[in-house]
C-alpha cells in the first residue's frame, strides 16, 4: 500500500510540474491559463489524497495492531 501510495504521490507531483510549465509557456492565452491552472489544481487534490489516504491507512493497520 505504501508503495501505490508513493508512486500515485510522484504522480502528482509531475502532474503539478507539467501544469507549471503550461503556465508559463501559455503566453496570456486565457485557455491554456485555464488548462494550466486545472492541471496544477489537478495534481494538488490528487497529493492531497494520496496524503489522506496515507494516514488513513497508518491509522487503521495501528488500530488493529493494537498501537493506539
Amino acid at each position: 500500500v505504501k508503495t501505490v501510495l508513493g508512486i500515485a504521490g510522484v504522480i502528482a507531483v509531475v502532474v503539478i510540474i507539467i501544469g507549471g510549465v503550461f503556465y508559463m509557456t501559455a503566453q496570456g492565452d486565457p485557455g491554456k491559463i485555464t488548462k494550466a491552472k486545472n492541471c496544477i489544481f489537478g495534481g494538488v487534490i490528487g497529493l492531497v489524497i494520496c496524503l489522506l489516504a496515507f494516514a488513513i491507512v497508518t491509522f487503521a493497520m495501528n488500530a488493529f495492531a493494537g498501537n493506539i
